[in-house]
């Protein structure tokens, strides 16, 4: 490509430059790497708190990396959760939902590597996952009951899912639908 008009060079037209997601993102919203969150963990102690409760923890949630939350979780504060686009890496071990990841909580988080669900989790439903191009592993809890359909669709990098042998069937038959080489996983 050529140098546009206003005098910016495309990263084409430079070879010693190298995009990234991480670097398209970074400076969609306008974020140098200084000022990312690295990690943030939270405590929620009343559900619907979670947004005010990062908000405390943090000037910019956005700009969060990594996060852990503990603590029990509403419908709201999973909406709120989606919101969050900027994660890499979340920890929900510790954390409670009311009846499960409905309304693909994380679909599209293109940078997400890693995701720890509540160990209470009981439902994932439909394309939770779904679009997260980047998520590499996954742990499912052990009370885990029912997933729906799609889940990783669109999960080229995922290599590691982590379940419980004790329940095996829980997974929905079309869960995997859509990954790149879904034989690997």
């Amino acid at each position: 490509l050529d140098c546009l008009q206003s005098g910016i060079v495309s990263a084409a037209a430079r070879k010693d430059m190298q995009l990234t997601a991480d670097t398209l993102y970074i400076k969609a919203k306008g974020y140098t790497a200084e000022q990312l969150v690295a990690e943030c963990s939270v405590n929620v102690e009343k559900p619907g708190q979670l947004k005010a409760t990062i908000n405390k923890a943090t000037a910019d949630a956005d700009a969060v990396e990594a996060l852990t939350i503990t603590g029990e979780l509403s419908n709201e504060d999973l909406q709120y959760l989606s919101s969050l686009q900027s994660l890499k890496q979340i920890d929900l071990e510790n954390a409670t939902t009311p009846q499960g990841l409905f309304g693909a909580t994380f679909k599209n988080f293109s940078r997400l590597s890693s995701c720890v669900l509540p160990r209470s989790l009981k439902q994932i439903g439909s394309e939770t996952f779904s679009g997260c191009t980047a998520l590499q592993s996954i742990s499912l809890p052990v009370c885990l009951q029912a997933t729906g359909s799609k889940l990783f669709s669109g999960c080229q990098a995922l290599a590691d899912i982590y379940a419980h042998p004790s329940s095996p069937d829980c997974v929905a038959a079309d869960a995997f639908d859509g990954l790149a080489n879904p034989g690997k996983v």
